[in-house]
């Protein structure tokens, strides 16, 4: 059956990895999660995505979590996936903010250090 999801309780949770997929190809990677995502494991998540590229030999990879988001990246007040439609916002400006450099970055167009989350610390 497709993920449509629409049925949360069938569909909610994947277990297929893309790691193969982006190994093979040493381009850069950005993996984001929000750490308010209730669908994904974030830390969990982007240390594995990182863990794993790196040990194929694709040391370009960029990880970010962005505090106080959900998995739809919005700020969240209960951060369930039922509250997801109820938000105003479709999406945080500060991470669209974030992947416009990152790929301004990437692409020469602009220098920027997207490795370490100034705020934070983490990666």
């Amino acid at each position: 059956m497709p993920n449509t999801g629409r049925n949360f309780k069938t569909s909610a949770f994947q277990t297929r990895t893309f790691l193969p997929d982006f190994a093979t190809d040493a381009q850069a990677v950005l993996a984001i999660n929000g750490e308010k995502d209730v669908q994904v494991a974030s830390q969990a998540n982007l240390r594995a995505w990182k863990d794993g590229l790196t040990a194929a030999g694709n040391p370009k990879v960029t990880v970010k979590t962005f505090p106080g988001l959900n998995h739809l990246f919005q700020h969240c007040k209960t951060c369930t996936v039922f509250e997801y439609g109820q938000l105003p916002e479709t999406i945080s400006p500060e991470v669209l903010a974030y992947i416009q450099e990152w790929i301004a970055a990437q692409t020469g167009l602009k220098k920027a250090d997207h490795k370490t989350d100034s705020r934070s610390g983490k990666n």
